[in-house]
């Protein structure tokens, strides 16, 4: 990565663990900054359902996620694939067995 400001790095991380894993061990303050970045409240942490309060809970690194959305996007966009991890799809209806008494046949 390049060499950046310490809290443009730490948002970017964070924001790479949310988009990958969906969940992250980092501060408040950093998960509301990386939902922000990634665009995404479903990413703010519980307690946080009104936008401008989580926006105004980032106080002085509100600077930092503005920046980063202008000019450092690339890095989170740019190799997240190479972080994803393949994820287990199934279709709860073929789950179900054939003489199950709530099976619905349509």
């Amino acid at each position: 990565m390049e060499n950046l400001q310490w809290p443009l790095t730490k948002i970017i991380n964070v924001a790479h663990e949310l988009k990958n894993t969906g969940r992250t061990g980092a501060s408040t303050g950093e998960q509301i900054a990386a939902a922000f970045v990634l665009n995404n409240m479903d990413y703010l942490p519980a307690g946080y359902s009104d936008v401008n309060d989580a926006w105004d809970r980032l106080d002085t690194w509100q600077v930092h996620v503005q920046r980063i959305k202008r000019d450092y996007m690339h890095l989170i966009h740019g190799w997240s694939f190479l972080l994803k991890r393949p994820q287990r799809r199934f279709l709860p209806f073929l789950a179900i067995p054939s003489n199950h008494p709530q099976l619905l046949l349509i």
